[in-house]
């Protein structure tokens, strides 16, 4: 099963909104905790060296409270978020108000009665794997090994057949001039591990112009658009050759993205400490300090979601107008 759009916002664009005031959002990216156990060759914390931080429970409660329209939360952000200590008891709090949950993970933490747990309380479990094989995993990935990931992945999926659990389980590889030739493997990958998708992402420039690294990464991104013949061939022909496979396969191109942004109008970003960002894609290109519109400590959340500088940016994305510190970073935005 193939679909080359990946749209996640394409219903929205049928309903875009007419008001600058909106009601409270119904999916929170939330990032749970700062600290990961990978140090990745495209991950921003390289430039933005976040302090260890988790998020506090009072500041958790707080924000379901005041966030009462949540239909999902998305647990993301510049850690890993099983390394939080308490991220059960994050998952119990909200399932018990009616929340569903996701997550993105390194897959390093897959293992023991965490397993269970996953399995009867997540809608969805995406795992990063940007390879296969364990030489070129280790050039993007620094870290625990690559084995490390796959078996955890192997292990969820058996268990995921034994409980007969509705959780979604796959894998986000993001394309690249590096591993493109690994494209065709998923397949077979995903149908013997077990997988419910593969979700293909063509790496994007995740650098403003003012970035320590701006100039590493238009290199890295010169050369993988030397390499988009062959990874449009392998995409195609890893379509192609598991069209009629159980498993869906995505594949987003992050050169051909629609200019109309719909984050701001139905879901928010709220980091470790509280500050909120209208996406997550500030946290990771800017910081915090700059693109901020507000902190759940010290205002109630609804006088943020349609305080000024939240109502400034859905002005911008919707009839252009200029404003605010957003302008750049929404031009370049790779997401």
């Amino acid at each position: 099963m193939k679909d080359r759009s990946l749209d996640p916002f394409s219903l929205f664009s049928l309903l875009r909104p007419k008001a600058e005031t909106m009601p409270p959002p119904v999916v929170l990216q939330l990032e749970p905790t700062t600290r990961c156990n990978f140090s990745c060759a495209a991950c921003a914390r390289r430039a933005l060296a976040p302090a260890p931080c988790d998020l506090p429970r009072d500041l958790y409660a707080r924000i379901l409270a005041e966030l009462p329209d949540l239909k999902v939360i998305r647990f993301q952000g510049l850690g890993e978020p099983l390394l939080h200590p308490r991220f059960e008891d994050l998952v119990k709090e909200g399932l018990s108000k009616g929340v569903r949950f996701d997550t993105i993970s390194n897959g390093s933490l897959l293992h023991g009665d965490r397993l269970d747990f996953l399995l009867t309380s997540l809608d969805c479990l995406t795992v990063s794997v940007d390879s296969l094989d364990e030489t070129i995993f280790r050039k993007l990935r620094k870290g625990p090994e690559l084995r490390v990931i796959l078996d955890g992945l192997a292990r969820l999926a058996r268990r995921k057949h034994e409980l007969r659990s509705p959780t979604r389980i796959g894998v986000n590889f993001t394309v690249s001039h590096v591993n493109c030739a690994e494209i065709p493997r998923l397949g077979e990958f995903a149908d013997r591990t077990g997988l419910d998708f593969v979700s293909l992402v063509r790496v994007g420039n995740w650098t403003l112009p003012s970035s320590p690294d701006r100039q590493e990464a238009l290199a890295f991104m010169h050369k993988t658009r030397d390499a988009d013949p062959l990874i449009e061939e392998n995409v195609e022909r890893l379509f192609r050759e598991y069209e009629s496979s159980p498993v869906s396969y995505r594949y987003l191109d992050t050169r051909n993205l629609s200019a109309s942004c719909m984050m701001p109008f139905y879901m928010t970003y709220i980091n470790a400490g509280g500050d909120v960002l209208p996406c997550c894609v500030m946290k990771v290109l800017g910081n915090s300090d700059r693109f901020r519109v507000g902190n759940i400590r010290d205002q109630a959340f609804q006088e943020i979601w349609n305080g000024d500088a939240y109502r400034t940016l859905r002005r911008t994305l919707l009839h252009g107008d200029t404003g605010g510190p957003w302008d750049d970073l929404c031009r370049s935005c790779p997401d």
